[in-house]
């Protein structure tokens, strides 16, 4: 793995934690002619404009609905509610209608400025994302190259991180829950082959009683083979044992061997 190069984010560094897309400048104001205060100011003052006509056309449209009311004879009242729908929807087109006419240069502009800006950001904090987490994983890879990182882990821990290795590798992985893993704390799956995963995290390295323990744990679940893992190592007799068994032994260096080549 190699460290992630902020380049290949399309982002420079501004400051410590400061960033901008390395391809183009966020937008300014001034792109615009405008400056920041007179964004803000004239956005308002068209929303007020566009209330203000609002409530006139709403006064007209009742005023309108009233009269419709008085003027039908009393068999045709009924036609005040047709008549109450097709107002509505005229009344919102005539402000909609009259809101976009009398919209400023200056307003357009400004609305113009907020979009790219927004745009922009979204962009951006993207990119940041991405590179944060590619620094994140860079940095974790490295942390877990250390000896210190594995003994530093419970017994549950290493499991879950093996996992990930396995997965990275191509394996289907399935990690067995602590309380019932009946011996079996990884199911490894790969080309139709299946594969059982012991993990040990003793202090010392492992004897042989518990390779015989995992070999008939690999007889009974019929799987094609089983890794025995231990960060300790493992004592004479557990390689004497495995000899032309379906039982591959892995130490520490073994794992941080694999994670080198990820």
């Amino acid at each position: 793995m190699i460290k992630p190069n902020i380049n290949e984010f399309n982002l420079r560094q501004i400051s410590q934690n400061l960033f901008q897309l390395a391809d183009r400048s966020p937008p300014v104001p001034e792109d615009y002619n405008l400056t920041e205060d007179q964004v803000e100011q004239v956005i308002h003052e068209n929303q007020n404009r566009i209330v203000n006509k609002d409530w006139f056309f709403n006064i007209l449209f009742f005023i309108l609905l009233g009269i419709l009311f008085i003027i039908l004879p009393g068999n045709l009242k009924w036609l005040t509610f047709f008549g109450f729908f097709v107002l509505l929807l005229i009344n919102f087109g005539i402000v909609e209608k009259l809101s976009e006419l009398t919209e400023t240069t200056e307003y357009k502009a400004a609305i113009s400025y907020k979009e790219k800006l927004k745009a922009y950001n979204e962009c951006l904090a993207e990119a940041v994302l991405n590179y944060e987490n590619a620094i994140k994983n860079y940095n974790l890879w490295k942390k877990q190259q250390q000896i210190d990182f594995w003994y530093s882990l419970s017994g549950r821990e290493i499991e879950k991180e093996l996992n990930k290795i396995f997965r990275k590798q191509g394996y289907r992985t399935f990690l067995t829950k602590a309380s019932s893993d009946k011996g079996i704390d990884i199911w490894l799956n790969k080309n139709d082959k299946k594969i059982i995963v012991q993990c040990k995290a003793h202090k010392k390295p492992i004897g042989p009683n518990v390779a015989r323990d995992l070999y008939g744990t690999l007889i009974a679940s019929k799987a094609s083979e089983a890794f025995l893992i231990s960060i300790s190592g493992f004592t004479t007799g557990v390689y004497n044992f495995v000899k032309r068994k379906r039982i591959k032994l892995y130490t520490l260096n073994d794992i941080i061997a694999w994670i080198k080549i990820l």
